[in-house]
């Protein structure tokens, strides 16, 4: 009772003001928003065409993969990024973009969170930097012509990862997000495929902080977080455990940890936390629920470093909601999610 009294409140805090004009700022298509991205661990096909050099941990210890998609339908930008995480840690004895540089021109799949966030939309340059606004970031595996590298046991918060401060999380966290979509689709049941016409588009505008305008977006965040442990999904349920495989979510509250590791906000507002398979936290995750046992009301802590993103499932809910009317702009309401890469500490 105590979390539905909260969230009830936390949802007449931020319900969507009514939307004004807005502008298309990129474009996916109706078949990926409704079949693909709805789940935001997919695998995709590709022609690899460039790395670019590792970076520091402080400024996230990846390197970003230039990949252009095969299906032109998908998106208004061609290029998407991979990320794969903790390349850095190898420098000494693995030279990552010598090595993947080596598939340039191959056609390639990759698997990982689909993350759609336009912090490059206008920014990218060079060859593994393009324009971009979707990647596969955290980037899992990478498979090309018997070539395969899987990253999965890399998402961690290894020491000295870097982070965002406070106010850039919290200008983050108040990111708004619009959709519009050039149809309506009709699906038999949310765990069934959609019925999308083949033409239809679904645009996107965008704005955070106060005033909301469209500046700059960053990545990473340190948050104290606290899932709320009846809100962990999957449920124990055979069927919905098949279909949620790839990962875990939950809603928690959380507050930005600033970079001498205090907490920053007596408050915890509610974010949404997507944790990958086959990480520990996934694992924590799923063993926290009441699985055979009556909810908990005990709420565990944790200190995490995640990355923001636009929370598809919250999309594709606004787009599928009754009152939707196709070419109209409607805000999404909850748009930003975090996929967790670990605990400050942890394995």
């Amino acid at each position: 009772m105590r979390t539905a009294i909260a969230l009830l409140a936390f949802l007449a805090i931020a319900a969507p003001a009514g939307s004004a004009d807005h502008e298309s700022r990129f474009q996916l298509s109706g078949e990926f928003v409704a079949n693909v991205w709805k789940y935001p661990v997919q695998s995709l096909p590709f022609t690899f065409q460039c790395a670019g050099p590792v970076h520091t941990k402080a400024n996230d210890c990846e390197l970003h993969l230039s990949l252009l998609l095969d299906d032109a339908a998908v998106s208004d930008f061609q290029y998407i990024v991979g990320e794969p995480p903790n390349v850095c840690i190898d420098d000494a004895t693995m030279h990552w973009r010598d090595t993947l540089n080596q598939l340039e021109g191959q056609h390639c799949e990759g698997r990982g969170v689909v993350r759609v966030w336009p912090e490059h939309l206008t920014s990218g340059s060079g060859c593994s930097n393009p324009e971009h606004f979707m990647e596969l970031h955290p980037m899992l595996s990478l498979a090309c012509a018997g070539t395969e590298y899987n990253w999965t046991d890399r998402l961690y918060a290894v020491e000295g990862l870097g982070y965002k401060p406070p106010a850039t999380v919290r200008k983050m966290l108040s990111f708004r997000l619009w959709v519009r979509s050039s149809c309506t689709w009709t699906r038999p049941s949310f765990d069934q495929p959609a019925d999308v016409p083949d033409t239809c588009m679904v645009d996107f505008d965008y704005c955070s902080g106060d005033p909301c305008t469209r500046s700059f977006l960053s990545n990473f965040a340190r948050l104290s977080v606290r899932p709320v442990v009846d809100w962990i999904r999957p449920r124990c349920d055979p069927g919905e455990e098949q279909r949620l495989s790839d990962f875990t979510t939950v809603l928690a509250r959380a507050a930005p940890i600033d970079q001498a590791g205090e907490a920053s906000d007596e408050h915890h507002g509610f974010v949404k936390l997507y944790a990958v398979a086959g990480t520990s936290f996934h694992e924590k995750l799923r063993s926290l629920r009441p699985c055979g046992s009556a909810p908990t009301e005990v709420d565990p802590a944790f200190d995490l470093i995640a990355m923001f993103m636009a929370d598809s499932l919250a999309v594709v809910r606004a787009l599928e909601d009754p009152a939707y009317q196709a070419g109209e702009w409607v805000e999404v309401t909850f748009p930003v999610a975090l996929v967790v890469f670990g605990e400050v500490g942890g394995p």
